[in-house]
């Protein structure tokens, strides 16, 4: 369906269409052990943390590691609520990848994907999702100049292998010691 924006008409892509769909979720009152194992048995770094079927945070190998590391050995018993992520990154699979790049934390390698019930449907990661909305912006148009739209930078004029660009990092030449 093509869409009229900033960039001119271009086709709609959904976050849908680059998601991977759900298949497991964490309760609050699971072990961190048992986060451990489904962060391996599903190769995923991030894992949503559910309520019902709604979203309402998400656990990291980071998060559980940090616990643990602060908890020592008896860490793999407490519930995944003590090292929650309680802010998710998520977006709505029935948004387009555009409007979805206001959501996204590049610091979280793995966003969650949800319904407008906030229940989840799938994940998206990062790195997919802003290499997406990078190919549909297309690439970088203007100048160095153009997010400074009252200095013109070609009338001054930098020769930086001319002796007047940078005198106080040469050294003093043989001519002028004399």
């Amino acid at each position: 369906m093509p869409l009229k924006g900033p960039q001119g008409e271009r086709d709609l892509m959904l976050v849908r269409e680059i998601m991977k769909p759900h298949t497991f979720s964490l309760r609050p009152d699971n072990t961190l052990r048992e986060a451990i194992e489904a962060v391996r048995t599903h190769g995923s770094p991030v894992l949503p943390v559910t309520v019902g079927e709604r979203l309402t945070a998400t656990i990291s190998l980071a998060s559980i590691r940090s616990r643990a590391a602060e908890v020592g050995l008896a860490a793999g018993s407490l519930p995944v609520n003590q090292a929650l992520d309680p802010d998710p990154a998520f977006c709505f699979v029935d948004e387009d990848i555009l409007e979805a790049e206001d959501d996204v934390n590049r610091e979280r390698p793995v966003m969650m994907v949800v319904d407008r019930d906030k229940r989840v449907v799938g994940t998206v990661a990062t790195k997919e999702l802003c290499s997406e909305i990078g190919r549909l912006r297309g690439p970088l148009t203007g100048s160095i100049g153009s997010a400074y739209p009252d200095v013109n930078f070609d009338d001054d004029p930098v020769e930086y292998e001319s002796e007047e660009s940078f005198p106080a990092s040469d050294p003093p030449s043989a001519s002028s010691s004399q």
